[in-house]
């Protein structure tokens, strides 16, 4: 009789693990999915505290170009993406192409800390982790009324450019 408990007991344990199983196997073999899904939270996380609502956004330390692609949320924006080492360049530009979004979306490589880009020409500037763009920098290339966010631990930091008064809306 005891046995019998004993199995039975066993048997239940037994199927808790393997339901508990079941969404952790799940999420090992799809991270892409998840990621994805991550990168897209992020990017609209990154819109709402900018407040762009389009333009021409740079992604400085675009890593894999999961987000730098998620930063492509509509027609109304053109992203570029900046690589910070060849491996990343490369992973990005894949992920480019897989995405299906090449043209609207470019990935590049960064050689200095002088942004490839003329005065007041960058809507949004997502600046992430390992990249060091000086103050001045950021400035030049924002156009007045644009923003910069940079990663600051889990979350974003906003600065915004100023406007001069001698400029119309």
């Amino acid at each position: 009789m005891l046995l019998l408990i004993y199995l039975a007991d066993r048997q239940k344990i037994m199927k808790s693990y393997h339901l508990l199983a079941l969404p952790l196997l799940a999420a090992l073999l799809l991270p892409s999915t998840i990621m994805a899904q991550t990168a897209q939270e992020e990017a609209a996380a990154i819109y709402e505290l900018s407040g762009v609502k389009g333009g021409f956004v740079v992604h400085v330390g675009c890593g894999d170009g999961t987000l730098t692609t998620a930063l492509r949320s509509g027609k109304q924006f053109q992203v570029h993406g900046l690589a910070l080492a060849e491996d990343q360049l490369e992973a990005a530009r894949s992920v480019v192409k897989q995405q299906g979004v090449y043209g609207p979306v470019a990935i590049d490589m960064l050689h200095s800390g002088q942004l490839p880009y003329i005065d007041n020409l960058v809507n949004l500037l997502v600046i992430d982790r390992g990249s060091d763009i000086q103050q001045e920098e950021i400035l030049r290339i924002l156009t007045p009324g644009g923003v910069a966010v940079t990663r600051k631990g889990e979350g974003w930091k906003k600065q915004v450019k100023p406007r001069p008064d001698n400029i119309d809306d």
